[in-house]
């Protein structure tokens, strides 16, 4: 579920993995931006992991702190909820 814009112009999202991934990446709600979305914006921030997978490197797009619970408090990444909040 895409939750917000990135300053760079890309998706911030909400995700559950796959239940064959879960166990290596994570159980839960997710939080992240798309790898492919990402290299059309900052090639630099995304390389290939020892398992020959893309993987994003969150702390050069200036994502190094959230809390999914308060996902409108993300890095200063405006989201759908703070978007809400500043229109009413």
């Amino acid at each position: 579920m895409r939750i917000g814009k990135h300053p760079l112009g890309i998706g911030v999202y909400l995700f559950d993995y796959r239940p064959e991934f879960q166990q290596q990446y994570g159980y839960g709600r997710q939080f992240g931006v798309m790898v492919d979305e990402v290299e059309t914006v900052a090639p630099q921030a995304v390389s290939i992991s020892s398992i020959g997978r893309k993987v994003v490197d969150y702390e050069s797009l200036g994502i190094w702190q959230f809390d999914v619970g308060q996902p409108e408090k993300i890095c200063g990444v405006p989201t759908t909820a703070e978007s809400r909040s500043k229109s009413k």
